[in-house]
């Protein structure tokens, strides 16, 4: 959705998409897959020219309905988890992330220990670009699941973007010696993206 021997710009913008593309894939309910940019939420929004990738300007006016809801129904019980996070997968869903993380941020209030939720604020972080704050989060992941392969791989991508290539050539080389076929493929390339001085 959202989302060679390259130069560093190169690198960062290759490094967020496959951050982006990463954190897209899987199922949050199951089988979560790091921190966004964009999996099922079982509420999807619908752009109104089905053959358009949807963006923050063309939900669906059934968007804004499913989420005055939520709200309200978030006012009578403001710690009720499943309705904060299908808050916060809805407005992340419509490429709404800074006011995605006022949710996910709730959420981890009530539920400190949820690794997936980290991802996904982690990645809400990512997509506004405040690597600081997505670095924070993904090593709240670490502290939950020291050995979290998704975690390290994202935080080899955060690292990147920031344009701290060895951290990021540290984490990477992690993931791409574990048996975890996706990810060590994943990181294998992402390091061949990085700058030579990174090597």
């Amino acid at each position: 959705m959202k989302r060679l021997i390259p130069t560093v710009s190169t690198v960062v913008a290759a490094t967020a998409l496959s951050l982006a593309i990463y954190l897209s894939t899987g199922d949050r309910r199951q089988a979560p897959q790091a921190v966004n940019l964009r999996v099922s939420s079982g509420s999807e929004i619908t752009p109104l020219d089905p053959h358009a990738r949807s963006s923050k300007s063309n939900v669906s006016a059934g968007f804004h309905a499913r989420l005055e809801s939520l709200k309200l129904h978030l006012a009578a019980a403001p710690n009720d988890t499943a309705l904060l996070i299908g808050t916060a997968r809805l407005l992340d869903d419509a490429h709404q992330p800074g006011e995605a993380i006022t949710y996910y941020e709730r959420y981890l209030a009530v539920d400190p220990e949820s690794r997936q939720v980290w991802l996904d604020v982690a990645n809400a972080y990512a997509a506004l670009g405040r690597w600081e704050k997505a670095l924070k989060a993904t090593e709240s992941v670490l502290k939950i699941k020291p050995d979290d392969l998704a975690a390290m791989y994202n935080l080899g991508a955060i690292y990147a973007n920031m344009g701290s290539y060895e951290e990021a050539r540290s984490w990477w080389e992690r993931v791409r010696g574990h048996p975890d076929g996706s990810l060590a493929d994943r990181a294998a390339a992402s390091l061949e993206r990085l700058p030579n001085r990174a090597r």
